[in-house]
């Protein structure tokens, strides 16, 4: 079962250490997000809450905040990470544009997952671990949809929770 495992909690905030549901948004809405948004949304139950989606055409934004019951919708990733409180964010845009979304994530100190290939190289994968304050983070590679699963998130979030003391 695609949700089941080893996880130690009754739920994955209680795995993670957090009080409230795991704040997701997604940037890009194309052919690929479907897959990551029904994956989202089977981890509700987990404390898992869908809050933004984001994609340049505004109505493919729309249409999956409709389509999966997301509250709220931007064409402007910008926007959307000034609007939002946000945990735990995933990119599935072009592969030309992930290192841009990356760094503007992880230097807000958000969580990140990003669709596999990555636009960038090895050494700028490295380059990316350093972090405001000195912080590193844990590069964790997507190797598809099967990796958007209970265990694997409250493994990332906690390694990330290390990461922030």
């Amino acid at each position: 079962e695609r949700l089941s495992g080893g996880h130690r909690g009754a739920s994955l905030r209680e795995d993670i250490g957090m009080a409230g549901p795991v704040r997701v948004a997604i940037v890009g809405c194309g052919f690929f997000a479907r897959n990551h948004l029904f994956s989202w949304k089977d981890l509700a139950s987990e404390g898992v809450e869908l809050v933004a989606v984001c994609d340049i055409d505004p109505a493919k934004a729309k249409a999956a905040a409709e389509e999966f019951g997301v509250p709220n919708w931007y064409s402007n990733v910008d926007e959307m990470l000034d609007s939002e409180k946000i945990d735990l964010i995933d990119i599935i845009t072009r592969m030309d544009t992930h290192r841009m979304m990356v760094e503007k994530t992880i230097g807000r100190g958000i969580a990140t997952i990003v669709q596999k290939p990555f636009e960038f190289g090895y050494q700028s994968m490295k380059a990316l671990k350093d972090v405001k304050d000195g912080k590193t983070i844990q590069t964790t590679i997507d190797t598809g949809i099967s990796t958007i699963k209970k265990d694997n998130l409250a493994t990332f979030w906690a390694e990330l929770r290390e990461m922030k003391k």
